[in-house]
């Protein structure tokens, strides 16, 4: 039987916050973030002490940071999986104290699947979190609750464990736990996230969707999703067309009989819509959202790192006026920063529900939040309320400021994303951006890019799928080697001793960047948790080249 907490511990105190209370609270915790990340390590280690981890690491005598550290050694997933494998049957007091409320299923970026166990306690964090986010969101733009939105999420619970626990995807389990104002206003319905067919599943949101002239908000991780989501209804159109008008789903969709049913029930013949949309197309030639939903104010997803450089592909679909806004740095483990202001990536760090540590990226001990500094880049760690110990996150964060005292933080991209050819360390954020900035610079319109470290040839080639004219070219290349020599010194330093070759380029079919996304699903991980990286060791699906002979080098 599990040992009670305090009588009334630091996270006790959050939940007798009223959301009324909130801007108070932000504005404490990060002027204290000192004060507030020792209260969040001690309540965790205490509410904890009697587990199977808390008693293996003395955690009923830890008073202190230092005490923490000194016990507790930076852990992986190979440390903490055995244990999170044990709860799988339904054994508690493990790794946190209490039952297990649900699993998180997650491939991470990197590794094999895995199931990350959540803690009654964690999972009210996680939804504070999110709720703080929402209602930041509002503050940017209070238009947005008077329409629809679109939310881009898994299914919330899909299966269970051999204990009968369920097990889900966080973005599906944010979704269900929104608040019941927020989730009357999706635009299609929750049983569309039964879907487990990807073409299926955006065909049928975007068939409900765009039965209405009323979504202001587009919501998902990344924009790349959310410019295939739009693709899908332009490539449909004449389907999506002929359901509106019938009031019916197209006999080619892979649903189950039951949950055709279902839907069909929701839906009425609509010909006045379906003339509305077959002006619009007639118009423009192609189905476009600033046509069919002119009242769409916003668009959240993922500003910042790797991930940010698809908004660029997304932002010509779109009316001039929508704000875009950072739908917060999160993963399966936790959700870390809060966005408050729209355009920017970085937002201060979530003190108040984990304990937070940062590892320099050119080596040294990890700083606590206090202590980390403007501009630089650092490994995340952290320690949760649902049995994460010093955990390495394997992702690197970039400090933007400051709220108060608190850092303002921005994910950049995974500490793996990284070639090292001859001592340079190029990691995928510094590469996307430099390869963002000649593109655009070229008036290059993409769908997608990577980066191959070719150790070969001792030179990197950049790979690019363009969207139209102007085609890239060898100047590309040279463009690039050049930004990335003013803008890192070892870059420079090798490229001048000839230890790294100059660059190349290497165009790629139309389709490439929708097969990868295809080829990553096949592996075993859902839409929203794929992340592609930006660096690769070689050119990825090479069969998608133009031709045998399409790279080409500076001379």
């Amino acid at each position: 039987m599990s040992t009670p907490p305090p009588s009334h511990s630091f996270i006790d105190g959050l939940r007798d916050q009223s959301q009324t209370a909130w801007p108070a609270l932000l504005g404490d915790v990060c002027n204290r973030p000192q004060e507030t990340q020792q209260s969040v390590l001690l309540d965790i280690v205490r509410r904890n002490a009697h587990t199977e981890y808390g008693r293996r690491h003395d955690f009923g005598t830890i008073n202190s940071i230092e005490d923490y550290r000194h016990r507790v050694a930076i852990s992986h997933w190979d440390t903490i999986g055995p244990l999170a494998q044990r709860m799988e049957t339904g054994e508690e007091d493990i790794l946190f104290a209490g039952p297990t409320v649900h699993f998180i299923a997650t491939s991470g970026s990197t590794g094999a699947p895995k199931l990350l166990p959540e803690s009654a306690d964690g999972q009210f964090i996680k939804s504070m979190v999110s709720r703080m986010r929402m209602a930041l969101l509002l503050r940017m733009d209070p238009s947005v609750i008077e329409g629809t939105f679109v939310p881009l999420a898994n299914i919330g619970s899909f299966s269970q464990t051999s204990g009968n626990i369920p097990i889900g995807y966080a973005s599906g389990l944010t979704l269900v736990d929104a608040p019941p104002e927020i989730l009357r206003r999706m635009a299609f319905p929750p049983a569309i996230m039964k879907v487990t067919d990807r073409d299926t599943l955006d065909y049928l949101i975007m068939r409900f969707a765009m039965a209405s002239a009323g979504v202001r908000l587009l919501a998902g991780n990344n924009a790349g999703r959310i410019t295939t989501l739009l693709e899908t209804a332009d490539h449909q159109r004449d389907a999506l067309l002929d359901d509106i008008e019938g009031g019916t789903l197209c006999p080619g969709l892979k649903l189950d009989a039951s949950l055709r049913h279902e839907l069909e029930q929701l839906l009425a013949p609509d010909p006045q819509r379906a003339g509305e949309l077959r002006l619009l197309l007639a118009e423009r030639g192609r189905l476009e959202p600033r046509d069919y939903w002119p009242q769409l104010s916003m668009v959240a997803c993922w500003l910042g790192g790797t991930i940010g450089r698809y908004l660029e592909v997304l932002k010509p679909w779109l009316p001039a006026h929508v704000i875009y806004a950072d739908l917060g740095y999160g993963a399966s483990e936790g959700k870390f920063n809060l966005n408050m202001e729209s355009g920017v990536a970085a937002g201060p760090l979530a003190s108040f529900g984990y304990f937070f540590e940062f590892m320099p990226a050119d080596s040294g001990a990890p700083l606590l939040a206090h202590e980390v500094r403007h501009g630089e880049i650092y490994e995340l760690i952290v320690t949760s309320y649902s049995g994460l110990y010093r955990y390495a996150m394997h992702d690197l964060v970039r400090v933007d400021g400051f709220t108060g005292r608190t850092p303002n933080i921005e994910f950049v991209g995974k500490s793996q994303d990284v070639a090292n050819l001859s001592g340079e360390k190029v990691n995928g954020a510094m590469a996307a951006e430099a390869i963002r900035d000649v593109l655009a610079a070229r008036r290059v319109r993409w769908n997608h890019f990577c980066l191959v470290a070719d150790a070969a040839s001792q030179r990197y080639v950049l790979c690019i799928e363009s969207d139209g004219l102007p085609i890239p070219d060898l100047d590309c290349a040279k463009q690039f080697d050049q930004l990335m020599k003013e803008r890192h010194p070892l870059y420079m330093m090798f490229r001048s001793q000839r230890l790294l070759q100059e660059p190349g380029l290497t165009r790629m079919k139309p389709g490439w960047h929708n097969c990868l996304y295809t080829a990553a699903t096949q592996a075993g991980r859902n839409v929203a948790q794929v992340k592609l990286p930006v660096v690769y060791s070689e050119i990825p699906l090479r069969d998608w080249v133009m031709t045998d002979d399409d790279t080409v080098y500076a001379s």
